[in-house]
């Protein structure tokens, strides 16, 4: 993708079935994000960034919003317009390395949304915006 074109979408997530609230281990949901047009460079860890239902856009989603998602050149910026018993965790790169590791940031296709799953019938979802380098 050109140097400062953007791209956009929607991502979301849901589970009905009973949370076990005996396990220490909060559930991990992952929730992919595809770029139709691949990226040239890789995003690293400090170029993704989630903003919260209602949250003020951080650095990097300059002007952002929910509705209309945005993000600086060399940033993917994941905005919340749901969040029930659940909350952003991290973002992996999609491809796996040789060691079974996952990388932190996006990869050049993509990338994986981390949530935590706090409680019973868990329910995220919103749009996204990432603007190449």
């Amino acid at each position: 993708m050109p140097s400062g074109e953007t791209l956009t979408g929607t991502w979301g997530f849901g589970v009905d079935f009973d949370f076990d609230t005996t396990d220490p281990d909060p559930a991990l949901q992952l929730v992919p994000i595809s770029f139709p047009i691949p990226l040239a460079a890789q995003i690293g860890s400090t170029g993704v960034h989630s903003v919260p239902v209602g949250g003020p856009a951080p650095a990097g989603c300059t002007g952002g919003t929910v509705a209309d998602p945005k993000a600086d050149p060399g940033h993917i910026c994941v905005y919340a317009r749901t969040f029930t018993n659940a909350s952003f965790s991290t973002f992996l790169s999609p491809v796996v390395r040789a060691s079974g590791e996952f990388d932190s940031g996006t990869d050049t296709s993509g990338a994986l949304v981390v949530l935590t799953e706090n409680g019973p019938g868990a329910l995220a979802h919103g749009t996204w915006a990432v603007t190449a380098p």
